[in-house]
């Protein structure tokens, strides 16, 4: 099976990541904080500008971005390192937080008078004695989905520096890359079960299943391979990809 043909078999709540993606991650918590804006600065644009007045709208901003109500629970960035503070990250920091927020009594509300919000969130399902990670869809009042961003925003700060941080060292690895060395990322997932095409009574109880194996290399170009060479001066460094399905 090729890589393209595996990709199109993915299911329906994995996302394909975007290119800004891998400029910091793109695991389930990262997409559901991403959902979550989306519909709770929706909900504000919808139901709460239009009800309060024009000096309280910088009060109860729009955001634009993920990134903006984040930082808006933050210090100021230190000025030496660039970066900010590991207390505030980690939420020990007794000058921001998610204090700084501020949220109507309408956008938490979850009496039965508030309307219906369809949003999405991660949970464990169970499918055949298993328990699988599934994006589901939710049809709460604003209050829950709210709330539940909040929960999220408490660690996504952290989580996203993180990830940055862990970007921009691989970066800093494959622009100072040695000569006669390589970088090599690998990781997998396990026990994907496999299904016949056509069901086959003998096979019923001998279910195969699989793990994913995906390779990254990054390495120096070679003359005789890449019709190029890397030279420590002018390097060129090639990605490859590698990608095994190990039955289990």
């Amino acid at each position: 099976m090729n890589q393209r043909t595996f990709e199109r078999l993915k299911p329906y709540f994995v996302r394909s990541a975007r290119p800004k993606d891998r400029v910091t991650c793109c695991c389930h918590y990262h997409i559901e904080a991403r959902s979550l804006f989306s519909k709770t600065m929706e909900f504000r644009k919808k139901y709460t500008i239009p009800n309060i007045l024009d000096f309280e709208q910088n009060v109860y901003p729009i955001y634009e971005h993920l990134t903006d109500i984040a930082v808006a629970t933050l210090c100021d960035k230190d000025q030496v390192n660039n970066s900010y503070s590991k207390a505030c990250l980690d939420r020990e920091c007794s000058k921001c937080g998610l204090s700084l927020l501020k949220f109507t009594d309408e956008e938490l509300n979850v009496s039965d008078d508030a309307p219906n919000v369809s949003w999405e969130r991660y949970e464990y399902i169970t499918v055949n004695s298993k328990k699988k990670l599934t994006l589901v869809r939710k049809c709460t009042k604003p209050g829950e989905m709210f709330n539940y961003f909040i929960e999220l925003l408490d660690k996504f700060a952290g989580h996203q520096f993180r990830a940055q941080w862990q970007n921009a060292q691989l970066k800093c690895l494959k622009e100072n890359l040695l000569q006669n060395h390589c970088i090599i990322i690998h990781d997998y997932s396990e026990n994907y079960g496999c299904k016949e095409k056509f069901e086959l009574q003998q096979t019923y109880f001998q279910r195969t299943e699989v793990s994913i194996h995906v390779s990254v290399i990054y390495r120096h170009a070679i003359l005789e391979v890449d019709g190029v060479e890397s030279l420590p001066d002018i390097p060129c460094i090639i990605t490859e990809h590698f990608l095994c399905n190990k039955p289990g």
